[in-house]
Parts: C-alpha cells; sequence; structure tokens
C-alpha cells in the first residue's frame, strides 16, 4: 500500500499545469513527431530511476528534509543547491499560479489576477495543515488524475495530422525530466517519513515514474492527433476538448486544475519547508509568489524551463552516484555486522 501512496503521490507532483495542460508534452515532446514518444518513455524511466535512489538514500541515511539531504551530498556546499533549489521550487509554483489565471481567465472570463489569488490562497491554507495532510490530498487526487487523464486522452483521439521534425528529441526528454526531478524530490523526501514500509515506498518511486510515462504518452496521443489546434492555443488540451463536447470539455479542465493544485501545493510546501528556515515568513512567500505569477504561462513553459534542465542533470548525477556509494557502504556494513553476529554465537 505505501508503495501506491508514493507513487500516486510522485505522479501527482510530476504532472502539474504543463503536463496536464498538454503544453510541456507538445513542448518536449511532441513538436518532435513520432520520436517524441520515445522521449517521454525516457522520461518514464529517468523519473523512476531517480525517485529509487534519491528513497533509497533517504531510507538508509534516515533523512527527511530536503536540506539534509543536500547537505549529505554536497556537504559544505550543500547552500549552492539550496539556493538553486529555491529558485527552482519558486519558478515551479509561480508557474502554477500563472496556469491558473491562464485558464479562469480564458474559461470564464475572469481577470487573471483572480485565479493567481485562488490557487495561491489553496497552497498557503493546505500548507498550515502540515505534511501528512498533503500527502492525504495527493494520495486521493492522483487515481483522478490518473484515470481521467487516460479517459479523456483516449477520447480525443480521433483524426491525425501529420507533422516531422528533425531534432534532438533524447536532449529533450532528458531536460523534461531534469527540471522536474528536481522539485519532485523535495517533496517526496518529506513524505517518506510519514509512510511506515520504506522499502515500498522507494518501490513506488519507480511505479510512480511508469504511471508517468503512460499518461504522457494518452496525453501525447491526443495532440498528436490534433496537432494544429494544440499549437494554436496556449492550453491544448481544454481547447482539443473544447472542440468535440462541452462535457469533455469541463472534466478536461477539472482534471487539469487538479493537477495544477498537486504540484503548487508540493513545490510551495517545499519551499517554504527551506525559506522558513531562513526566518523568511509564509506569508511573505506567498505574496512574491502572487507578483511573478503575471507572467505568461507558455513562455515560463517554454524558456525558463529548459533551462532549469541543465542544472537538474547536474543533480540527478549526483543522485545516482551517491546511490551506489551509500548502497555499497550500506552492504558492507550489513555483512560486517552479520559476521560480528556470527563470531558472537560461536
Amino acid at each position: 500500500m505505501d508503495a501506491l501512496k508514493m507513487a500516486g503521490i510522485y505522479t501527482a507532483v510530476i504532472l502539474g499545469a504543463g503536463f496536464a495542460s498538454g503544453k510541456e508534452i507538445l513542448t518536449f515532446f511532441i513538436n518532435y513527431g513520432y520520436k517524441g514518444f520515445c522521449g517521454i518513455i525516457l522520461s518514464g524511466i529517468i523519473f523512476s530511476l531517480t525517485g529509487f535512489c534519491t528513497l533509497k538514500i533517504a531510507a538508509i541515511k534516515n533523512i527527511y528534509t530536503a536540506n539534509d539531504f543536500f547537505k549529505y551530498m554536497l556537504g559544505d556546499f550543500s547552500f549552492i543547491m539550496e539556493t538553486i533549489v529555491s529558485i527552482f521550487l519558486f519558478i515551479m509554483y509561480t508557474t502554477m499560479l500563472s496556469a491558473t489565471g491562464a485558464t479562469l481567465k480564458q474559461e470564464f472570463n475572469c481577470h487573471y489576477i483572480c485565479g493567481i489569488i485562488f490557487m495561491a490562497a489553496a497552497c498557503y491554507f493546505s500548507y498550515l495543515f502540515g505534511t501528512n495532510f498533503i500527502a492525504k490530498i495527493n494520495f486521493f487526487i492522483a487515481p483522478i488524475l490518473f484515470f481521467g487523464i487516460i479517459l479523456i486522452g483516449l477520447l480525443t483521439v480521433f483524426k491525425r495530422e501529420c507533422f516531422y521534425q528533425n531534432q534532438i528529441w533524447i536532449k529533450q526528454a532528458i531536460l523534461y525530466s531534469s527540471f522536474n526531478i528536481v522539485t519532485g524530490i523535495c517533496v517526496i523526501i518529506p513524505i517518506l517519513e510519514t509512510l511506515r514500509n520504506k522499502n515500498e515506498a522507494c518501490m513506488g518511486a519507480i511505479i510512480g515514474g511508469i504511471f508517468t510515462a503512460i499518461l504522457g504518452i494518452i496525453i501525447g496521443l491526443a495532440i498528436f492527433f490534433n496537432y494544429n489546434i494544440a499549437t494554436e492555443n496556449e492550453i491544448p488540451m481544454l481547447a482539443i476538448t473544447n472542440k468535440l463536447s462541452n462535457k469533455l470539455h469541463l472534466a478536461s479542465l477539472i482534471i487539469f486544475l487538479l493537477a495544477v493544485f498537486t504540484t503548487a501545493v508540493g513545490n510551495f510546501f517545499s519551499l517554504c519547508e527551506i525559506l522558513t528556515q531562513k526566518k523568511i515568513p509564509i506569508f511573505f512567500i506567498t505574496l512574491i509568489g502572487i507578483i511573478f505569477a503575471n507572467i505568461k504561462f507558455s513562455q515560463l513553459v517554454s524558456k525558463i524551463y529548459p533551462l532549469l534542465g541543465y542544472v537538474g542533470l547536474f543533480e540527478i548525477i549526483l543522485i545516482i552516484l551517491h546511490y551506489f556509494t551509500c548502497n555499497l557502504n550500506h552492504i558492507k556494513q550489513n555483512t560486517k555486522e552479520m559476521q560480528n553476529t556470527s563470531q558472537n554465537n560461536k
């Protein structure tokens, strides 16, 4: 059960506005034609591998905060990674606020700032209830997102529009995984402490990566077969469903906003956990987020995310290297303890 809980939380955190809207899937994968689906699968593998390694390290070393995790990996230089990750989390958080503002403006013709304030308030009050509350929210919403995206994605696949771009899809897949991993691990590390079976929870990261790949392929198919509509709109999936059915469009809107919320609250929680140690008030973090969220959503996805990916790649390499070192030392320690026990028994 703990494996499914972690898988649901991990998947929900990764999804977010860019994923559920189809904007990230379009930008990083489907713009490269059918090869983009290979990129989605590669991203799923990276999510699974990095998430598993992160949780294994945390479980072996009893690390349950992002700050302690960075200190373990970088020692005295951990403050550098803390600063970079804080920027990552802030950008991801404000992107979710921006996405809410853009969506409510497009769907209900209300002012852009209304959606931003609504999502910021939801994150603020959720944080006040603590880690367990956020874990329960993500675990509850995750199945809705998973089955909802599959259903909507399959229903929107109805005609093929051919297009081909000869670009490096592998690079885009790695970049996409990298910037999501940076923020994702900051959420799943504290959640690990709330779960009883740590080994099962680690396996949940692998399952979460598989879930993410499946959902990415489903959304990718919908965009691939409705490419012209997708490229002409700020929020591709909502534009596609709007052409088909009002009910389907409403369902897509709800799924999208739920995905935005799970990612926004996860990133906000992790950001506050880091910055409150620096004596920065939560309300101030919320206020600054609202101000910076007035940047166009599509500009954030297409320009800022790739830059973050390069830094995230460095973190992925560090995590994998530390995993092998940590696991090897753990095996040696267990072997030594078993030998000592055996000698004592004799």
